[in-house]
């Protein structure tokens, strides 16, 4: 899939397209985390902005309860229109989505193209079950391209027909396109301030109660505002992430389920944490430190765990409970708060989640991240002796990146979005190796003078 933008805040235009591997290096202020959080919008709300033009007369049919056909081969031809279309509904809800100023990105104007994702129709089936006696039951043929729709239910049930007009559009976005289009996990930039401010950070909650409270007639308009959130949406999703734990800790990525297979990704997460883990008590975040012998371990508040243990935490959370197959993880600076040396371990862990299934968009500044990840690239095109630097190295075959699964793009104000090359050693990274080659120069220049 391709994204392309003009006029996008600080990200100016380009065109995106991910890949396994996506990084998104730049300067400070030069729409990096814009692009990213753009993408997870796409992801996240894709479907949401089609409108197919056969709603009427399916959902007319299926009201009556008679079996409704839609015609996917006709929407497959129409189907640059739909994406026009869709572009334009998704530039318009970009201010609610970044919860910007009206009119914010009203010069933003996006459009996609999917047409390596918009293959023969195949096989499809879906049920959507409301009760015992009410559901909708679709089927492709795949050699005539229809979709039938059949409402089963009894005489007195019925189903809204705003409600029925959603499920069919997703009905029909299932049949082409749903298995081809990952769904999005984002860690963003503030994850260390949801980590440590999780409990404080119901603005909504704490604005309905305080209304409530404070006025003596209740006023609707406040109430419908006061549920607006006042963080861009990536950013609640992670409060909201955080806030959950206690239940998706509860769940098993697939990851975890078969952790015998990719227990290279949690000895990656493993040594990043430092032999420890996380939990929770009571509503309670915390990190339990590794035992040591004859010690027992330590749990400590998450709110009081150092910072780098706090911006691993989503990391954490999604490797072992949030991670499905076909997903993409979005990861916002994932050098924030981390040591040099624990900035290429999080290369490392990046390469075995993507050698592991898992698309991995990312955003950074870091050169010792590209530099690991040029690394592992170079080691791909190694004959004979990559056991042996494999070996010298404490790395293993999982770390290893073909540079076709790698793409890589630089955000400039003064030059644009632009995609960097991926060679057989990795990516040209001009934009840190300048700022390095002068700063060597002035470090000689100024040890030479030194009297």
């Amino acid at each position: 899939m391709q994204i392309k933008f003009e006029n996008f805040g600080q990200a100016g235009s380009g065109a995106l397209t991910l890949s396994d591997l996506t990084l998104i290096c730049g300067q400070n202020n030069s729409g990096k985390t814009y692009t990213s959080y753009a993408v997870y919008a796409v992801l996240k709300n894709f479907k949401e902005f089609f409108r197919y033009g056969v709603e009427d007369e399916v959902e007319r049919a299926i009201s009556k309860g008679e079996p409704a056909t839609v015609n996917l081969k006709e929407i497959r031809k129409n189907f640059d229109k739909y994406l026009t279309e869709a572009g334009q509904r998704f530039g318009e809800g970009l201010d609610d989505f970044f919860n910007a100023p009206d009119d914010f990105f009203s010069d933003s104007e996006f459009s996609f193209d999917v047409s390596q994702e918009l293959g023969e129709v195949g096989d499809y089936r879906a049920t959507v079950r409301f009760s015992k006696e009410v559901e909708l039951v679709a089927e492709v043929d795949p050699d005539a391209e229809i979709l039938t729709i059949a409402y089963l239910h009894d005489e007195g049930s019925k189903l809204p027909r705003v409600f029925v007009r959603n499920i069919i559009r997703d009905l029909i976005w299932g049949a082409l396109l749903e298995d081809k289009f990952p769904s999005p996990f984002v860690v963003t930039s503030e994850r260390t301030g949801v980590s440590l401010f999780y409990k404080d950070l119901d603005y909504n909650t704490n604005a309905i109660i305080s209304h409530l409270r404070d006025s003596d007639k209740i006023d609707p308009i406040k109430l419908i505002e006061a549920r607006r959130s006042r963080y861009a949406q990536p950013i609640q999703d992670n409060i909201d992430a955080v806030r959950d734990y206690d239940n998706i800790s509860k769940q098993k990525s697939y990851l975890r389920k078969d952790r015998e297979k990719y227990k290279y990704v949690f000895d990656a997460m493993n040594e990043l944490l430092g032999g420890g883990g996380f939990k929770s008590s009571n509503g309670q975040l915390a990190y339990r430190t590794k035992r040591k012998r004859k010690e027992p371990s330590v749990v400590v508040p998450l709110y009081i765990a150092s910072s780098s243990i706090k911006s691993l935490f989503l990391v954490d959370m999604y490797i072992n409970h949030v991670a499905r197959e076909n997903q993409v993880l979005i990861i916002d600076e994932p050098e924030l708060n981390l040591h040099p040396d624990n900035q290429v371990r999080v290369a490392r862990l990046i390469a075995r989640l993507v050698n592991a299934g898992v698309k991995v968009l990312l955003t950074t500044h870091s050169d010792y991240i590209v530099r690991e990840i040029n690394n592992l690239v170079a080691l791909s095109g190694v004959g004979e002796e990559q056991d042996d630097l494999l070996g010298r190295y404490n790395l293993s075959k999982h770390d290893v990146l073909e540079p076709s699964r790698v793409r890589a793009y630089c955000a400039d104000p003064s030059e644009g979005f632009c995609e960097m090359e991926v060679s057989k050693v990795g990516i040209d990274t001009i934009i840190f190796d300048n700022v390095i080659a002068d700063e060597n120069i002035k470090s000689q220049d100024i040890h030479f003078s030194v009297e």
